[in-house]
C-alpha cells in the first residue's frame, strides 16, 4: 500500500506561504492537491525517531489519514469518483520533516528519512455519516515535553476530506482491501516552510 501526504491543505499554511505562492516557477497557488509519498522506511509504530546527522531540529505535524476500504475507480472517466463511502476509517499519524523552505522540490530528502512517520491508532468508521461526524468533532494536539506546540482541526481545510478524496481520485486510483494493506491519504498538515516544532 502507499501513503500519500498532502501539502497546502491547511489555510494557515497558505497564509504562512503568502506571496511566495506567486513566485517562480508556478506564479500562482496550486489548483490541484500537492502530493508527496511516504515510503515504507518512514513507518514508525512507536520507536524513537533518529535525528539525521548534521540536523539540529525536526518539524512534526499531526494529521489523520483516510484508510481506503476498497479500490476506487479512476474518476477521470467521470463514471464514479471516490467518496467517503470508500474509506474504512482514519489513522492517527505524526509526520516528521527536516525543516526546509521550498515546497517546489521533491521532498524525499526532507520527509522520507527512516522512522519519519509515526503511526498511531486506527479509528474505524461504519459509514460516510460517521466519518464526517468524526472529522468535524476531532481535534489533535501535539505536545513536546508537556507543552502544546500545535493544535489541528479538520473543520476548515482548503479541501475537506470528501473533496480531497475526489480530487486525488481524478489523478489516480486508490487501492484498498479490507483483508490486506490499503492506501492511506493524509488530510494535510503544516508544511516544512514554518518554524521547527
Amino acid at each position: 500500500a502507499t501513503i500519500y501526504g498532502v501539502l497546502l491543505n491547511d489555510p494557515a499554511e497558505i497564509t504562512t506561504m503568502g506571496a511566495a505562492l506567486h513566485d517562480k516557477p508556478y506564479l500562482a497557488p496550486p489548483q490541484a492537491p500537492v502530493l508527496y509519498i511516504k515510503t515504507a522506511n518512514t513507518v514508525n509504530a512507536g520507536d524513537t525517531v533518529p535525528l539525521p546527522a548534521g540536523i539540529d531540529a525536526l518539524e512534526i505535524g499531526a494529521t489523520l489519514g483516510l484508510v481506503i476500504r476498497r479500490r476506487t475507480p479512476l474518476a477521470a472517466n467521470k463514471s464514479a469518483p471516490a467518496t467517503l463511502a470508500d474509506v474504512a476509517g482514519v489513522l492517527l499519524l505524526a509526520d516528521w520533516c527536516v525543516p526546509h523552505a521550498s515546497v517546489y522540490r521533491p521532498p524525499v530528502k526532507w520527509r522520507n528519512r527512516d522512522g519519519f512517520l509515526g503511526v498511531g491508532q486506527f479509528i474505524p468508521t461504519a459509514d460516510e455519516t460517521a466519518l464526517t461526524a468524526l472529522l468535524g468533532a476531532l481535534t489533535l494536539s501535539v505536545q513536546i515535553n508537556g507543552v502544546a506546540v500545535q493544535t489541528v482541526s479538520f473543520k476548515h481545510l482548503v479541501r475537506d476530506a470528501a473533496t480531497l478524496l475526489r480530487d486525488v481520485s481524478e489523478l489516480f486510483s486508490l487501492r484498498g482491501d479490507e483483508n490486506s494493506a490499503s492506501d492511506v491519504l493524509l488530510l494535510g498538515l503544516q508544511s516544512c516552510a514554518g518554524q521547527p516544532r
